[in-house]
């Protein structure tokens, strides 16, 4: 299995790359981990991953081309301004426009629902955590509407 976060590293100079979009793990900066799971149900704090905050610094000191980091809103301020769209943060080094999209996957809780929501079928491979994998894409429409904002 390949680090992705050290992948970045290592190749960011290589500029191979016209457009890198990052998405960090987000547990440790979900406002529902920390506002229902630690406060409400005994879950045990955690530090925040900082990988999210070192993916963006790395970006916008090192890498020329586009970027777009995207993550959860988390729990506390966020440690670097982002941009805001739909339920997400971006951070990026091009203007992404706000834009409203259909209520997202909260309450889809079946594989087949969530492949639906997000036009790819995975429940007949044998890759584990499928419903945690589908909860974690992007959206479709919110993902071309950042590739459209990024080529204007």
């Amino acid at each position: 299995m390949a680090d992705a976060h050290k992948y970045l590293l290592d190749v960011i100079k290589e500029n191979i790359f016209d457009f890198i979009w990052s998405s960090p793990p987000c547990p440790s900066h979900s406002s529902f981990r920390q506002n229902i799971g630690v406060r409400f149900r005994n879950v045990k704090p955690i530090y925040p991953d900082l990988k999210l905050y070192e993916e963006i610094l790395l970006l916008k000191y090192n890498f020329n081309k586009l970027w777009v980091v995207e993550n959860v809103i988390p729990y506390y301020k966020p440690l670097i301004e982002a941009q805001k769209v739909s339920k997400h943060l971006f951070w990026s080094n091009f203007k992404i426009e706000d834009k409203k999209f259909k209520s997202y996957h909260r309450n889809m809780n079946k594989i087949s629902e969530l492949e639906d929501h997000h036009n790819i079928k995975i429940s007949n491979t044998n890759l584990k955590n499928k419903r945690q994998i589908l909860r974690n894409c992007v959206y479709p429409p919110l993902g071309k509407h950042i590739l459209d904002c990024a080529i204007k």
